[in-house]
Protein backbone atom coordinates (compact mmCIF):
# COMPACT_ATOMS: atom_id res chain seq x y z
CA UNK A 1 0.00 0.00 0.00
CA UNK A 2 3.00 2.43 0.86
CA UNK A 3 4.66 1.72 -2.67
CA UNK A 4 1.30 2.25 -4.30
CA UNK A 5 0.50 5.91 -2.61
CA UNK A 6 4.13 6.81 -3.45
CA UNK A 7 3.52 5.62 -6.91
CA UNK A 8 0.21 7.60 -7.43
CA UNK A 9 1.71 10.73 -5.66
CA UNK A 10 4.65 10.57 -8.03
CA UNK A 11 1.97 10.26 -11.05
CA UNK A 12 1.08 13.30 -9.71
CA UNK A 13 4.17 15.31 -9.44
CA UNK A 14 4.63 14.34 -13.52
CA UNK A 15 1.36 16.18 -14.18
CA UNK A 16 2.65 18.74 -12.59
CA UNK A 17 5.96 18.72 -13.68
CA UNK A 18 5.55 20.79 -17.05
CA UNK A 19 5.32 24.00 -15.65
CA UNK A 20 8.62 23.30 -13.24
CA UNK A 21 10.62 21.76 -15.61
CA UNK A 22 11.64 20.98 -19.21
CA UNK A 23 11.22 17.44 -20.97
CA UNK A 24 15.00 15.94 -21.10
CA UNK A 25 14.00 12.63 -22.46
CA UNK A 26 11.16 10.40 -23.76
CA UNK A 27 10.68 7.00 -25.50
CA UNK A 28 7.69 4.35 -26.79
CA UNK A 29 8.17 0.59 -27.29
CA UNK A 30 6.36 -2.44 -28.69
CA UNK A 31 7.75 -5.75 -28.23
CA UNK A 32 7.30 -9.22 -28.40
CA UNK A 33 8.89 -12.17 -26.30
CA UNK A 34 8.30 -15.82 -25.83
CA UNK A 35 9.69 -19.33 -25.25
CA UNK A 36 11.07 -20.78 -28.49
CA UNK A 37 10.68 -24.79 -27.56
CA UNK A 38 7.95 -26.23 -29.46
CA UNK A 39 5.89 -27.13 -26.58
CA UNK A 40 6.26 -23.68 -24.72
CA UNK A 41 5.59 -21.25 -28.00
CA UNK A 42 2.17 -20.47 -26.72
CA UNK A 43 3.81 -18.61 -23.86
CA UNK A 44 4.16 -15.42 -25.09
CA UNK A 45 3.49 -11.77 -24.64
CA UNK A 46 3.21 -8.00 -26.32
CA UNK A 47 3.71 -5.08 -24.43
CA UNK A 48 3.70 -1.27 -25.36
CA UNK A 49 5.48 0.88 -23.21
CA UNK A 50 6.27 4.48 -22.63
CA UNK A 51 8.55 6.75 -20.79
CA UNK A 52 8.92 10.08 -19.86
CA UNK A 53 11.62 12.23 -18.42
CA UNK A 54 11.44 15.92 -16.43
CA UNK A 55 14.75 17.46 -15.42
CA UNK A 56 13.86 19.52 -12.44
CA UNK A 57 17.95 20.97 -12.66
CA UNK A 58 21.22 20.11 -14.66
CA UNK A 59 21.79 17.33 -11.90
CA UNK A 60 18.23 15.60 -10.53
CA UNK A 61 14.93 14.44 -12.93
CA UNK A 62 12.20 12.63 -12.59
CA UNK A 63 10.83 9.94 -14.79
CA UNK A 64 7.70 8.42 -15.18
CA UNK A 65 7.10 4.75 -16.82
CA UNK A 66 3.58 3.23 -18.22
CA UNK A 67 3.43 -0.29 -19.66
CA UNK A 68 0.75 -2.40 -20.75
CA UNK A 69 1.11 -6.35 -21.99
CA UNK A 70 -0.81 -8.81 -23.38
CA UNK A 71 -0.40 -12.42 -23.17
CA UNK A 72 -0.85 -15.72 -25.08
CA UNK A 73 -1.58 -19.04 -23.21
CA UNK A 74 -2.69 -17.01 -20.39
CA UNK A 75 -5.32 -15.10 -22.82
CA UNK A 76 -4.89 -12.17 -20.14
CA UNK A 77 -3.49 -8.86 -19.87
CA UNK A 78 -1.37 -6.67 -17.84
CA UNK A 79 -0.58 -3.29 -16.57
CA UNK A 80 2.36 -1.72 -14.76
CA UNK A 81 3.28 1.88 -13.73
CA UNK A 82 6.39 3.47 -12.21
CA UNK A 83 8.52 6.35 -10.99
CA UNK A 84 12.13 7.18 -10.60
CA UNK A 85 13.92 9.87 -9.18
CA UNK A 86 17.67 10.41 -10.42
CA UNK A 87 20.76 11.91 -9.76
CA UNK A 88 23.09 12.79 -13.11
CA UNK A 89 26.62 12.70 -11.77
CA UNK A 90 28.82 15.25 -14.10
CA UNK A 91 31.06 11.67 -14.84
CA UNK A 92 28.03 10.36 -16.96
CA UNK A 93 26.78 8.14 -14.06
CA UNK A 94 23.22 8.08 -12.81
CA UNK A 95 21.66 7.28 -9.74
CA UNK A 96 18.14 6.57 -9.05
CA UNK A 97 15.23 5.05 -6.42
CA UNK A 98 12.23 4.05 -7.82
CA UNK A 99 8.77 2.36 -6.67
CA UNK A 100 5.74 1.30 -8.66
CA UNK A 101 2.64 -0.83 -9.02
CA UNK A 102 1.47 -3.83 -11.36
CA UNK A 103 -1.27 -6.01 -11.80
CA UNK A 104 0.01 -9.32 -13.38
CA UNK A 105 -2.29 -12.56 -13.72
CA UNK A 106 -4.97 -10.49 -11.65
CA UNK A 107 -2.54 -10.32 -8.82
CA UNK A 108 -1.06 -6.55 -7.42
CA UNK A 109 2.54 -6.38 -7.07
CA UNK A 110 3.92 -3.32 -5.61
CA UNK A 111 7.81 -2.71 -6.26
CA UNK A 112 10.64 -0.51 -5.37
CA UNK A 113 14.26 -0.35 -5.39
CA UNK A 114 17.70 1.58 -6.30
CA UNK A 115 19.51 1.79 -9.75
CA UNK A 116 22.37 2.90 -11.47
CA UNK A 117 23.56 2.94 -14.99
CA UNK A 118 25.62 5.70 -17.55
CA UNK A 119 27.30 5.80 -20.69
CA UNK A 120 31.20 5.42 -20.91
CA UNK A 121 32.27 6.03 -24.28
CA UNK A 122 30.93 3.39 -26.37
CA UNK A 123 29.52 1.35 -23.64
CA UNK A 124 26.38 1.87 -22.19
CA UNK A 125 25.60 -0.02 -18.77
CA UNK A 126 22.63 -0.42 -16.24
CA UNK A 127 21.57 -2.23 -12.88
CA UNK A 128 19.04 -2.82 -9.83
CA UNK A 129 17.62 -4.17 -7.28
CA UNK A 130 13.92 -4.56 -6.41
CA UNK A 131 12.37 -5.58 -3.71
CA UNK A 132 8.90 -6.95 -4.25
CA UNK A 133 5.62 -7.77 -2.78
CA UNK A 134 2.65 -9.79 -4.61
CA UNK A 135 -0.25 -9.46 -2.65
CA UNK A 136 2.15 -10.60 0.48
CA UNK A 137 4.21 -12.61 -1.29
CA UNK A 138 8.08 -11.21 -1.23
CA UNK A 139 10.31 -11.19 -3.78
CA UNK A 140 13.95 -10.02 -4.74
CA UNK A 141 15.92 -9.30 -8.02
CA UNK A 142 18.85 -7.93 -9.83
CA UNK A 143 18.90 -6.94 -13.20
CA UNK A 144 21.91 -6.01 -15.30
CA UNK A 145 22.16 -4.49 -18.96
CA UNK A 146 25.36 -3.63 -20.92
CA UNK A 147 25.32 -2.47 -24.65
CA UNK A 148 28.39 -1.90 -26.83
CA UNK A 149 28.09 0.48 -30.14
CA UNK A 150 29.72 -1.56 -33.10
CA UNK A 151 29.04 1.32 -35.49
CA UNK A 152 26.89 4.65 -35.38
CA UNK A 153 24.04 1.87 -36.32
CA UNK A 154 24.79 -0.81 -34.87
CA UNK A 155 24.89 -2.33 -31.09
CA UNK A 156 25.51 -5.53 -29.25
CA UNK A 157 25.11 -6.42 -25.87
CA UNK A 158 23.42 -9.01 -22.81
CA UNK A 159 20.95 -8.85 -19.89
CA UNK A 160 21.21 -11.01 -17.17
CA UNK A 161 18.36 -11.15 -14.45
CA UNK A 162 17.40 -13.21 -11.57
CA UNK A 163 14.42 -12.93 -9.35
CA UNK A 164 13.83 -15.31 -5.82
CA UNK A 165 10.68 -15.36 -4.09
CA UNK A 166 8.91 -17.11 -1.01
CA UNK A 167 7.26 -19.56 -3.96
CA UNK A 168 10.24 -20.12 -5.64
CA UNK A 169 13.53 -18.82 -8.00
CA UNK A 170 13.52 -17.65 -11.87
CA UNK A 171 16.46 -16.55 -14.15
CA UNK A 172 17.48 -15.31 -17.43
CA UNK A 173 20.77 -14.76 -19.52
CA UNK A 174 20.33 -13.02 -23.33
CA UNK A 175 22.50 -11.86 -26.02
CA UNK A 176 21.18 -8.87 -27.63
CA UNK A 177 21.15 -6.45 -30.76
CA UNK A 178 20.08 -3.33 -32.33
CA UNK A 179 20.30 -1.42 -35.29
CA UNK A 180 19.04 2.15 -35.64
CA UNK A 181 16.52 2.31 -38.92
CA UNK A 182 16.47 6.01 -38.34
CA UNK A 183 17.60 8.38 -35.98
CA UNK A 184 15.64 8.05 -32.72
CA UNK A 185 14.12 5.10 -34.30
CA UNK A 186 15.84 1.42 -33.81
CA UNK A 187 14.95 -2.54 -34.29
CA UNK A 188 15.82 -4.53 -31.30
CA UNK A 189 16.40 -8.37 -30.69
CA UNK A 190 17.04 -10.22 -27.54
CA UNK A 191 18.00 -14.58 -27.60
CA UNK A 192 19.15 -16.27 -24.51
CA UNK A 193 17.65 -18.94 -21.65
CA UNK A 194 15.16 -18.32 -19.00
CA UNK A 195 15.48 -21.05 -15.94
CA UNK A 196 12.43 -20.92 -13.21
CA UNK A 197 12.10 -23.70 -10.75
CA UNK A 198 8.70 -25.41 -12.25
CA UNK A 199 10.19 -25.79 -15.44
CA UNK A 200 12.93 -26.81 -17.19
CA UNK A 201 15.71 -24.69 -19.21
CA UNK A 202 14.00 -23.09 -22.19
CA UNK A 203 15.91 -21.07 -24.83
CA UNK A 204 13.62 -17.85 -25.12
CA UNK A 205 13.68 -14.95 -27.84
CA UNK A 206 12.22 -11.16 -28.19
CA UNK A 207 12.30 -8.39 -30.95
CA UNK A 208 10.74 -4.90 -30.80
CA UNK A 209 10.86 -1.30 -31.85
CA UNK A 210 11.97 1.69 -30.11
CA UNK A 211 11.42 5.47 -30.52
CA UNK A 212 13.51 8.19 -28.48
CA UNK A 213 13.30 11.54 -27.90
CA UNK A 214 15.87 13.70 -26.30
CA UNK A 215 18.89 12.42 -24.09
CA UNK A 216 22.34 11.48 -25.15
CA UNK A 217 23.14 7.54 -24.09
CA UNK A 218 24.47 4.85 -26.78
CA UNK A 219 21.54 2.78 -27.00
CA UNK A 220 19.51 6.05 -28.43
CA UNK A 221 18.94 8.29 -25.76
CA UNK A 222 15.10 8.61 -24.46
CA UNK A 223 15.07 8.02 -20.58
CA UNK A 224 17.87 7.01 -18.61
CA UNK A 225 16.58 4.07 -17.02
CA UNK A 226 14.40 1.12 -18.33
CA UNK A 227 10.69 0.24 -16.96
CA UNK A 228 11.11 -2.06 -14.09
CA UNK A 229 8.60 -4.62 -12.17
CA UNK A 230 8.08 -7.89 -12.13
CA UNK A 231 6.66 -8.78 -15.51
CA UNK A 232 10.27 -7.96 -16.80
CA UNK A 233 11.89 -11.11 -15.03
CA UNK A 234 9.66 -13.39 -17.14
CA UNK A 235 9.81 -13.57 -20.95
CA UNK A 236 6.34 -14.83 -22.23
CA UNK A 237 4.98 -14.67 -18.61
Amino acid sequence: MKTTFLAALGAVSLIAAPALAEVSGAELSLGYSGLADGGARDLNKMTLGAGLEFALSPAFSVQGDLAKSWYGEAEGSSYGYGLHGVYHLPSGLALGGFAGHEKVAGDGVDFFGLEAGGTFGMVEAEGALTWLDREGVDGFGVTLRGEYALAEQLAVGGKFASVAADTGDAWRLSGTGAYQILPGLRAEGELGLYDGDSMSTETFVGFGLRATFGGDAVSGGGTSFGKRGLSDFLPGL
